[in-house]
């Protein structure tokens, strides 16, 4: 079976999107990566074995706010450098085919350390130019999966997770950029460099405006 994700038999279905609306994704930020964390333990429609495969990606997403195709670029070694050292750096292989260097704060280093802790405790065992996101087929793991398909099956469990669509792995770019913009405030020009787009205007796109934000807005204008 492709999908990695099975849903319960108990399960009512996913809330779709109202029809003649759009699909305007939804950010992840901190509180949505803490219960989506919490779900993931509990989860009972995961198969054995993929929740910490799952836990992973949806770190590195959300700390880092990287494409989900660009997971298949991760080697045991870029983890293991950017637990030691407090940053990571991408390729010159992504999409924009720009290398960037993602500064990491303490907490998150904290994070990586709890999910990748097996990188760090025998060296000897994960070479470092092993794939994080590995092939089964590959026993020395240097091919990554298809990312395609993984990305489809972390979507299958966002869905699952919030019982909505419009969450999917590109909202955890998105929240980096909507929190860094919006909640801290720095200027769009240095979230623009930190995400990797060569565009401000690209940047302003992904900034999701909270129903919060628009009341408290609406309501020091009247």
């Amino acid at each position: 079976m492709r999908r990695r994700y099975k849903k319960d038999k108990t399960d009512q279905g996913h809330v779709g999107r109202p029809r003649h609306t759009s699909r305007n994704k939804e950010a992840i930020k901190w509180s949505e990566y803490e219960f989506l964390m919490s779900w993931l333990e509990k989860a009972s429609g995961l198969r054995d074995g993929y929740i910490l495969r799952y836990q992973r990606a949806f770190t590195l997403l959300f700390l880092t706010g990287m494409r989900s195709s660009e997971l298949g670029l991760i080697e045991v070694d870029d983890i293991r450098h950017a637990i030691r050292e407090g940053f990571y750096s991408l390729t010159n292989k992504t999409k924009t085919g720009k290398p960037r260097k993602v500064l990491l704060s303490d907490r998150g280093v904290g994070m990586l350390q709890k999910y990748f802790a097996v990188f760090l405790e025998d060296e000897s065992i994960h070479a470092y130019n092993e794939k994080v996101f590995a092939t089964p087929r590959d026993p020395n793991r240097r091919r990554a999966l298809n990312m395609a398909t993984m990305n489809t099956d972390m979507n299958d469990v966002l869905h699952a997770a919030f019982n909505s669509v419009l969450y999917s792995t590109h909202g955890f770019r998105s929240g980096v950029i909507t929190e860094m913009a919006v909640d801290m405030k720095l200027p769009i020009k240095v979230v623009s460099q930190f995400i990797g787009h060569s565009s401000e205007a690209t940047t302003l796109k992904y900034v999701k405006v909270q129903e919060q934000d628009i009341s408290e807005a609406v309501n020091l204008a009247r």
